[in-house]
């Protein structure tokens, strides 16, 4: 989680992106059409760490120049590696 949000701070879209499945990729471009304005983040807390099934939920703190967003995401191994399978946002 730590690898993708540091990604993200350094504005590195693509690693960050590299992490997810094509489900969560689905969820991000809808999450990210109805933004029109993209925030500058300048870091982040992860607020709450969660494990159940083999899923590793996430919820995360961005502080950003439009305020804090919270993200949630799952993580899962997937064929040897970790994957993000499922992602949302909260305060965009």
């Amino acid at each position: 989680m730590r690898v993708a949000c540091d990604a993200l701070l350094s504005g590195d879209v693509f690693t960050a992106m590299g992490y997810l499945t094509n489900e969560a990729v689905n969820e991000a471009m809808s999450i990210s059409a109805g933004i029109t304005q993209i925030p500058s983040a300048s870091g982040y807390v992860i607020e709450t760490h969660e494990e159940e099934g083999g899923e590793h939920r996430f919820r995360v703190r961005f502080e950003t120049t439009m305020g804090d967003i919270r993200a949630n995401a799952t993580w899962q191994q997937m064929e040897g590696a970790w994957r993000v399978t499922s992602l949302g946002v909260d305060g965009v």
